[in-house]
């Protein structure tokens, strides 16, 4: 993550500079992709979800993320920073991918069980708004590539409840990073609903498609590949108009 700026206030408490960076790996400014391709979460199994996962690590979040997984507070907006991948939850009937998500911010500033409660009821919200906007690019990009939407119809909408991970609430929260500062919260959810989460933070890492770079790979070549095809006809005409100059040449000397 790529540190812009760090401003001390006056409690020496440090800013954090998450709305500061950029994604090196978002092939947009903005990082919506509204024109991508998208499947449906229960046809992706719980194992390939956890190897994407994984493979996310260390990468930027997508730059809109920040803000619509942002948690408000009593005034206060806990910019989100990253999400990593913790492990599968220990119960083999229901497993659970657990997640630990950084904000902006201490655990100074939700420092009571009542606030740290109240923070994660808004971090639900947050994951919630997430589900319902994959949905919404899922169902749009069904109707851009003329799929059907009779699997939307019978279909339940997946649930997308988190839980604080610990024995209680205050074990769900730590400080995190040295000059940047952060809140870390862990929570389970499910396999269906990190998925969700997964495609509009790390979109590259869980096979989002952008079909309109699929439709350039298969409708036109790059420029420089036509460049190079006109100028290899090129150079073949003036080699073939060469070589009848000469033959022409030298057959008026022999004459």
């Amino acid at each position: 993550m790529e540190l812009v700026e760090i401003i001390f206030d006056p409690n020496h408490h440090v800013e954090m500079a998450s709305l500061n960076t950029t994604n090196p790996h978002s092939k947009r400014a903005n990082g919506v992709r509204d024109n991508s391709s998208y499947s449906f979460p229960d046809l992706i199994p719980s194992s390939t979800v956890e190897q994407m996962w994984k493979s996310s690590s260390g990468d930027a979040v997508e730059d809109d993320s920040k803000r619509f997984l942002a948690v408000t507070l009593e005034g206060k907006e806990f910019v989100m920073a990253d999400i990593r991948f913790v492990r599968v939850s220990d119960n083999p009937q229901q497993p659970r991918a657990i997640l630990e998500f950084f904000f902006d911010g201490e655990t100074d500033d939700v420092p009571t069980s009542c606030r740290k409660q109240n923070f994660m009821s808004a971090l639900q919200e947050r994951i919630s708004w997430t589900v319902d906007e994959f949905y919404r690019r899922l169902i749009k990009s069904s109707v851009a590539s003329g799929s059907s939407l009779t699997s939307f119809r019978s279909s339940k909408r997946l649930d997308d409840s988190i839980v604080p991970v610990g024995t209680n609430i205050e074990d769900a929260f730590r400080d995190a990073g040295c000059m940047l500062r952060f809140v870390a919260v862990r929570v389970s959810l499910t396999s269906e609903c990190a998925y969700c989460i997964g495609c509009l933070v790390f979109p590259e890492n869980f096979d989002v498609v952008d079909r309109d770079s699929m439709l350039g790979k298969h409708e036109s070549l790059p420029a420089w590949i036509i460049a190079m095809g006109v100028s290899t006809v090129i150079m073949g005409v003036a080699m073939i108009y060469a070589w009848i100059q000469i033959l022409v040449t030298g057959n008026s000397l022999n004459s």
